[in-house]
């Protein structure tokens, strides 16, 4: 028997001053596995220093395969380079099984682009993915292998007879992501202006880290915020859903089609505040419309604005909506949807 039940590779820096979803996703999982298994089941390995330190990163990834009964890899973009062939040749002379947790829905696109990733990907032991129609793009690339693994985090769900309801005009909402250009927060911002122009009626707090390359171009899109547009920095990543029930509405104006499972939904899921959200493809696995979200055609941003007037006319719309929000963040209870994985892994002992 291996000295550990589990080892992980991924992106765990939490000190870096630059949060997003594949950060915190990643160590949402290790967290709740270590509070399963215990600590002393589990090996980590962060490979973010890999370009700075590549010997001794191969190095603590060859013995996290070799000491490790189980591996689960975490990459991004960059990572899966040099992480999905490696964790298929090591398995081989190690005999350990590899898994691969995808966090967002750029894979079977990715995939689809790259038959050489994909070779060594149907390889590896198993993917757990974050919604159904990501496990069908990859079952239609020959990628069959998957198990669908919701997102979770351990934050506040709060309850029916916490909700806020006692909103006025304007009518506050939150924008909580990445701060980039395809996240939509500029033609957002600049709708919010044009309805407010003959009276004030929505007010607008941005949340979430800057990206590198959008940074200049946010400093210049802040010079048309009105006094009803605030930047508000990060936020505690176990505190957003407590941010959240501040806002009458989430919008989440994304231009990214192949969007997985979004944190900040979840997030507005458990502080029972509904989405209003861009139609990405993975959509209706999320949100249910009219009951735990509104959507709009993806960049049609006539219709982003034409659902703001229809909601600020009709404010009880979104009202109707919190407790379904509240009733579908308790499918998310961390503790719960963590099993998921660890019966997946267990089952192919």
């Amino acid at each position: 028997m291996k000295k550990y039940k589990i080892g992980v590779c991924g992106n765990f820096d939490l000190d870096k001053g630059y949060l997003n979803g594949q950060v915190i996703r990643s160590i949402s999982i290790v967290t709740e596995i270590e509070n399963k298994l215990g600590r002393n089941t589990l090996c980590k390995v962060d490979y973010t220093q890999w370009k700075k330190k590549p010997i001794q990163t191969f190095y603590e990834f060859v013995k996290l395969l070799l000491y490790s009964e189980n591996v689960i890899i975490f990459p991004d973009l960059r990572a899966i380079y040099a992480l999905v062939p490696l964790g298929v040749v090591l398995k081989g002379v190690t005999g350990t099984k590899v898994y691969y947790n995808v966090i967002g829905g750029w894979l079977p696109e990715f995939l689809q682009k790259h038959k050489v990733i994909r070779y060594w990907t149907i390889k590896l032991d198993g993917l757990f993915v974050q919604t159904r129609i990501l496990a069908e793009q990859l079952r239609t690339i020959g990628v069959n292998k998957t198990t669908i693994f919701p997102n979770f985090k351990r934050i506040k769900v709060y309850t029916e007879d916490k909700l806020k309801v006692d909103f006025v005009k304007p009518y506050p909402l939150i924008f909580m992501s990445r701060v980039t250009e395809r996240k939509g927060i500029r033609e957002l911002v600049r709708i919010v202006n044009k309805l407010n122009q003959d009276q004030p009626r929505f007010s607008l707090d941005i949340y979430g880290s800057i990206e590198t390359h959008f940074a200049e171009q946010f400093e210049k899109l802040k010079k048309e915020f009105t006094p009803y547009i605030h930047y508000k920095g990060q936020v505690d990543p176990l505190k957003t859903s407590e941010v959240m029930h501040n806002y009458f509405l989430h919008v989440f104006p994304t231009t990214y089609r192949t969007e997985g499972y979004p944190g900040s939904i979840l997030d507005a899921l458990s502080a029972g505040t509904p989405t209003l959200a861009a139609r990405w493809q993975s959509y209706e696995d999320v949100l249910t419309e009219n009951k735990t979200g509104i959507s709009f055609a993806m960049e049609n941003w006539e219709e982003l604005e034409g659902k703001l007037v229809e909601i600020y006319n009709k404010p009880e719309i979104i009202d109707g909506m919190r407790i379904n929000c509240l009733k579908e963040a308790r499918n998310y209870i961390p503790g719960n949807v963590i099993n998921i994985m660890l019966e997946k892994i267990d089952g192919d002992d």
